[in-house]
């Protein structure tokens, strides 16, 4: 077995990724759908299997698909058929590929005769198929001397063709020694996204299984802690585990965070975390994320009703508007809690927090307040988010000196909408929801009477 040095955590998905490899090289191939959201190790987790394969005689190559207009067809497959080219060239010598040779060609030429061959994709069925075929018959041929291990990484931003490849190439990949990695974020296939039809099929075949990475537990949070930045407290570890639901990434910015600044202070939102989050949230409709923003103010968790009333928007469009949320792995409804939402992380909540203009926050602040004031027997609004570390000002990690600040005062930004009604301002003078000072007519089927 190959040491995992450095690596933390993970042993029931490494156990898995490594019994996958063993069966390849028994030639019995297979295909790992390794999903979870940005940041939370998959790709190093890909990595990691990786290592164990080529410490057992495996040829690995990677296809990385990106998100870029312009970008050819089949572009992670043809990364994976150069790597081929030059990682089995021993499996291929003295070999007559023929009209293989001549079809993969197609996409790489270093399979032609060096003759300076187009690069000319298939344009109709036929041609697609005989390329498929060819495309199949050469890792098979590659996997009598050598099993290989193939990775396709950010599958979120696969092409239409690459992804029919990979559906034919499952079908009897079970039949030799072909391992298909296939690494993606789940939380950006939405129901029209052509991974979302291909996944259960892909699901299905023979020798497939599907890994769902998850945030690190506490005590893996704690030594990752403790390997960045030597002793800390158990309140910082469990505090950094609720901000980041054990995130690696997002763990790994407020370690570093730490190791720069020597405390984690409230509202010091590390640049690498707002961009993973920022970017996620980009996949949201605009009234989801304005909506969103008002929930930050309100704190890590929420209630409805109140949510409506300072958003000044009716139930049933906010619970059409939290679904979405809830569908994207931003919010999730609190158990044993009918009414009530939480931020999946409270980084998010930051970050969301962080985006509003400062006018804006404590309009926010004053709406949600006086909503809570015209209940019977008033109210309390929660504070913006929980320090990292509760309890004080400064609490010391031990003997590397490392503080943690303590969270806003009662009195940083006193939030909210504007009272009496009128819809949520954007910072440029135009309402969020153009409703003309009250909540948006609901459609007639959903007006009371």
């Amino acid at each position: 077995m190959v040491a995992m040095a450095g690596f933390i955590g993970r042993a029931s998905e490494v156990a898995e990724l490594r019994s996958a490899v063993d069966e390849a090289a028994a030639g019995r191939g297979g295909l790992v759908l390794l999903a979870g959201e940005p940041g939370i190790g998959k790709t190093r987790l890909a990595e990691e299997a990786c290592h164990y394969a080529i410490a057992a005689g495996a040829a690995v190559v990677w296809g990385r698909c990106v998100e870029l207009e312009g970008t050819p067809a089949y572009w992670p497959w043809i990364q994976v058929l150069r790597g081929i080219a030059q990682n089995a060239e021993h499996a291929l010598r003295g070999r007559e590929l023929g009209d293989m040779a001549r079809e993969i060609s197609r996409l790489v030429p270093e399979f032609g005769s060096g003759n300076g061959l187009i690069v000319r994709a298939p344009v109709d069925a036929g041609d697609r198929f005989r390329l498929f075929d060819a495309v199949s018959r050469l890792l098979r041929l590659v996997a009598r001397t050598r099993n290989v291990v193939a990775v396709l990484d950010d599958l979120q931003w696969c092409d239409a063709a690459s992804l029919a490849l990979l559906r034919h190439l499952s079908r009897d990949v079970h039949d030799f020694g072909l391992l298909v990695v296939a690494v993606y974020r789940d939380l950006e296939i939405g129901r029209r996204h052509p991974l979302a039809a291909a996944l259960p099929e892909l699901s299905r075949e023979r020798g497939a299984r599907r890994l769902e990475v998850k945030g690190f537990g506490v005590d893996d949070v704690g030594r990752y802690l403790l390997a960045a930045c030597g002793s800390v407290e158990r309140g910082l570890v469990s505090s950094v585990h609720e901000q980041t639901g054990g995130n690696p990434l997002f763990v790994a910015e407020l370690a570093r965070l730490l190791q720069d600044e020597g405390e984690l202070r409230q509202g010091a939102l590390p640049q690498g975390v707002r961009e993973v989050i920022g970017r996620r949230l980009d996949v949201l409709s605009g009234e989801c994320k304005r909506v969103l923003e008002v929930a930050s103010v309100l704190g890590r968790d929420f209630e409805l009703e109140l949510l409506c009333e300072t958003a000044r928007l009716p139930v049933p469009r906010v619970l059409e508007i939290i679904d979405e949320a809830v569908g994207a792995a931003f919010a999730n409804p609190l158990r044993h809690q009918p009414g009530r939402y939480g931020f999946v992380h409270d980084l998010v909540r930051e970050t969301l927090y962080q985006e509003l203009p400062t006018p804006i926050r404590v309009q926010l602040h004053q709406g949600a307040a006086e909503s809570l004031e015209r209940r019977p027997g008033g109210g309390e609004l929660a504070a913006p988010g929980p320090p990292l570390v509760p309890g004080g000002a400064g609490r010391r990690l031990g003997q590397g000196g490392l503080l943690c600040g303590a969270g806003r005062g009662a009195g940083d930004g006193q939030a909210g909408v504007r009272g009496g009604g009128s819809p949520i301002p954007d910072g440029t003078g135009q309402s969020l929801w153009p409703t003309g000072g009250g909540a948006p007519p609901l459609p007639a089927a959903d007006r009371p009477g």
